[in-house]
């Protein structure tokens, strides 16, 4: 092409040479000059191009204007690389390129296309020489290179090919060999895997139609290790619906060796270099495909913020590239986008050869590119100014979870950056101030970035994340530290003050950080129902009835006393109680009546808990221990059923309050359970049994036992009811295959081992010190309380409030009336658990509720610093 074009006279001496004939340097040298232009100099492309162009712009009017604009746009130097719809018109159009280029002395030849029918057209002297000798009917056509690039002709794809590298041992390979990038073995080989992956050449797939919409997407992406890099994409719509993302083209730039660039800089570079590569598609396509839209996509929302920016003042950095930006794009087609869905990531940071899926993405562009625009990520929204100024309005769900609102949150994102120097401003003045840091900062070592103050501290050389290693300071006493510090404590689920405050280290630092978690989770109203404490109160002083002696009317034994049930036992009735064959089992109760004064233990047996059978019990103890002045008991319906006397109740779900005869029962049930389950016992066995059982229990000494001879005999119960020892004769000591000869023997062995098991496990319990040392804080009207249920989980205990207390003498609150969603009750205080303290004052008291402003939920990604 160059030897086409004359050289004018007045600048051949310009390319002179001298030539010694037949190599012989002895002789004089003849000067020659070309006449043409040559290969290696450098004002020869340009001066064949224009030559190129000008033939073209002299023979318009000869040949259509796709004719001639082909030769203005479609050649590079001296090669046409041009596509058409259909193979006719393609035909049709390199005719008149060969005959207009002719007028000018130009020649086109290497013919190559992918399809058969235009290649047959050109004469096989002028194709290309790869394929002269092909059978265009039967052979597979060949892998060519074009403008540097390996194309497919028969599949029209873009590949890649790799030599083995290796060069001639001589000189020249010698030079070729140490100019060439060293690569590792390892790197080639992983290299060698990228011959498998290829570019469709065609933008548009074959068959899909006519296009309705064509748009230009753009990432953008830096990373503060490699560089920064943009990916272009063309997105096609057909009048089917149908979408298509088709690579168009990807630049990557390595990071300044200096190292002074920051991550935002390096971010906005990119986002210039989209808007340059624009420039160069959108001409490329001009007259080809109609463009309708184009958008550029960025994971930094500080370079969005850049191109937006209508006031600030920038440094000249900064202030030249978003000019550039503004002149070609507007900053309404700049978007958000989360850095794990940006493929531009990969410019930045770089991918391996064998990574094929990642290779996918960067071919074929984000997954929500083939989506519906209503799937396509949402942007952050715009954040009030006077919102930011407004101590009480700042709930937002970005920041914290308030009281109205509890959403997911990804990552920072303006909005809380400007809270955040709002809180800064107002708690760190002076440090804000760039001045001297003082106290606990001075610690941390802060900086500042974007406005914001940050930890400095000992981790720049660390893996973690830029928040990770430089999180945001946070005063420990603030309301929107609050807020943050109970929106992670929700998103964890509820975790501890040291797992809460480790995941708000990884964005943000609290100055003392512990002790503001524990401030804060310490009121955290879900923790109080799943951990808090049931009420406690001191151990109250022991009632008249067991202590003074100037009444006479409960002066005698079971004059004051105390009930309760325990059971089931089980029975044999039936015609044949002796014989397990043929036995039918019932249930019966035992009913303890204890002295509350002299500890004295009588037991009925009760045929079940209806209220009848418990007044024949009551009876049939009246009948032998005379009528009892006070009975006390628990809340239980058959008791209720039997007032008439005068009787005491605990509170519901009270039963230590009858502490006096539950842990003398607790200790029997354990006994009688483990000897009366290991046979079964008809009810006249059974009830003599009991009689044993009652006997022993008030033998049982109620005083210390002293092993001094001289001492007197142990007090016991017996000694008030008998006014001596039950010392009947003692049985005889039987053995184990003696216990089914007679039936009372029977009865005595189960009372024997009773007294052993009592002795040995009851005795001790004696000594255990008591519960409940110290008076507690009392309950008070108005308390948000939850009301103990064992029969339900904890977490649906229902919440209560209190609306009644009972000081005892001492003015210690034990039993209070609660209202809940479902009723009034009376409960003791051990049978609650305290949420919040005069909630009810609290809200009578307020006289209008704090304003709540509610922010759309926005996801931003990651490493938007």
């Amino acid at each position: 092409m160059f030897h086409q074009v004359h050289v004018t006279p007045e600048d051949r001496g310009a390319l002179c040479y001298l030539w010694w004939p037949n190599g012989d340097l002895s002789r004089e040298p003849k000067t020659y000059q070309m006449l043409v232009h040559i290969f290696g100099a450098k004002s020869s492309p340009s001066v064949a191009g224009y030559a190129l162009r000008k033939t073209a712009k002299d023979n318009e009017q000869d040949f259509s204007a796709e004719v001639v604009d082909a030769v203005f746009r479609d050649f590079y130097v001296d090669d046409l690389l041009k596509s058409f719809a259909d193979a006719e018109r393609a035909v049709d159009l390199s005719g008149q390129l060969r005959d207009l280029l002719a007028k000018g002395g130009f020649q086109l030849t290497k013919w190559i296309s992918n399809h058969r029918d235009v290649l047959s057209a050109f004469p096989v002297e002028e194709r290309a020489p790869q394929i002269k000798d092909l059978d265009l009917k039967s052979d597979s056509l060949p892998l060519d290179r074009a403008l540097g690039i390996h194309w497919d002709v028969e599949h029209d794809i873009i590949n890649f090919v790799f030599g083995k590298g290796e060069q001639p041992e001589n000189r020249k390979g010698v030079l070729s060999s140490i100019s060439t990038v060293t690569v590792s073995s390892l790197e080639k080989e992983d290299l060698m895997s990228l011959q498998d992956f290829n570019i469709p050449r065609c933008l548009k797939p074959e068959g899909f139609g006519r296009v309705t919409r064509a748009e230009l997407h753009h990432f953008a992406d830096a990373s503060q290790d490699h560089g920064y890099g943009t990916v272009s994409y063309l997105r096609l719509i057909n009048d089917q619906g149908n979408i298509h993302c088709s690579f168009v083209m990807g630049k990557s730039r390595v990071k300044p060796l200096n190292g002074a660039v920051t991550v935002p800089k390096l971010e906005l570079a990119a986002a210039t270099l989209a808007t340059r590569i624009n420039k160069v598609v959108t001409k490329e396509l001009k007259g080809r495909l109609t463009i309708d839209s184009v958008t550029y996509w960025t994971d930094s929302m500080i370079v969005l913020k850049y191109i937006a920016n209508e006031k600030r003042r920038f440094v000249t950095f900064v202030a030249n590239r978003v000019t550039v930006i503004r002149q070609e794009s507007e900053p309404s087609q700049w978007r958000h986008v989360r850095s794990e869905l940006n493929p531009a990531d990969y410019a930045s940071r770089g991918i391996k050869a064998s990574e094929t899926k990642k290779l996918e993405k960067w071919k074929n562009g984000a997954d929500f590119l083939w989506k519906d625009t209503k799937e396509w990520p949402p942007q952050p929204a715009e954040v009030s100014e006077d919102l930011l100024d407004s101590d009480e309005g700042v709930k937002r769900e970005k920041v914290t979870v308030g009281a109205a609102v509890v959403q997911e949150v990804v990552d920072v994102t303006e909005a809380e950056k400007k809270i955040v120097k709002a809180v800064q401003a107002q708690s760190f003045p002076v440090e804000t101030d760039k001045t001297v840091l003082t106290g606990q900062l001075a610690r941390l070592k802060p900086f500042e970035d974007e406005g914001i103050l940050r930890v400095g501290g000992r981790l720049k050389h660390s893996e973690l994340q830029y928040d990770a290693k430089y999180p945001m300071i946070l005063p420990g006493k603030h309301q929107v530290t609050r807020l943050i510090v109970l929106h992670y404590h929700h998103l964890n689920g509820h975790v501890g003050s040291h797992q809460v405050l480790a995941e708000i280290r990884q964005r943000f630092w609290i100055v003392k950080g512990v002790s503001s978690v524990k401030r804060v989770l310490s009121k955290c109203h879900v923790c109080k129902r799943q951990s808090a404490k049931l009420g406690e109160q001191m151990t109250a002083q022991l009632p008249v009835v067991r202590v003074s002696s100037d009444s006479d009317r409960i002066i005698y034994p079971f004059a004051a006393v105390g009930l309760d049930y325990f059971g089931p036992l089980y029975v044999k009735t039936g015609p044949n109680t002796r014989s397990k064959k043929n036995a039918t089992l019932n249930k019966r109760y035992g009913c303890i009546f204890t002295c509350l004064r002299y500890r004295a233990v009588h037991i009925e047996v009760a045929e079940d808990l209806s209220t009848d059978s418990f007044i024949n019990a009551v009876l049939r103890f009246v009948g032998r221990r005379g009528p009892p002045r006070i009975i006390y008991s628990d809340n239980g319906t058959n008791f209720r059923g039997a007032e008439g006397i005068d009787w005491k109740f605990n509170p519901p779900a009270a039963s230590h309050q009858g502490g006096v005869w539950e842990r003398l029962i607790r200790s029997i049930r354990r006994i009688l359970y483990s000897l009366v389950g290991e046979r079964l016992l008809n009810d006249e066995a059974l009830r003599t049994f009991l009689v044993e059982v009652e006997k022993i229990l008030n033998d049982r000494p109620i005083t210390p036992v002293s092993s001094d001879p001289q001492d007197l005999e142990a007090l016991t119960p017996n000694h008030i009811l008998l006014l001596r020892r039950n010392s009947s004769s003692a049985p005889d000591v039987f053995k184990e295959s003696d216990k089914f000869k007679a039936r009372w023997k029977h009865i005595h062995l189960l009372a024997d081992h009773f007294w052993q098991r009592w002795t040995k496990e009851y005795l001790p319990t004696l000594q255990e010190r008591q519960k409940w040392l110290r008076p507690q804080p009392n309950f008070e009207i108005g308390d948000l309380v939850l009301m103990a249920d064992r029969n339900t989980p904890r977490g649906q205990w229902p919440k209560a409030l209190v609306e009644q207390t009972f000081p005892d003498s001492e003015g210690l609150v034990r039993q209070v009336v609660i209202r809940t969603a479902d009723g009034v009750y009376r409960r003791d205080v051990r049978k609650l658990c305290l949420l919040e303290e005069k909630l009810l004052t609290r809200i009578q008291e307020q006289e209008k509720p704090s304003r709540v402003v509610l922010i759309p939920r926005t996801r931003i990604p990651s490493n938007s610093l």
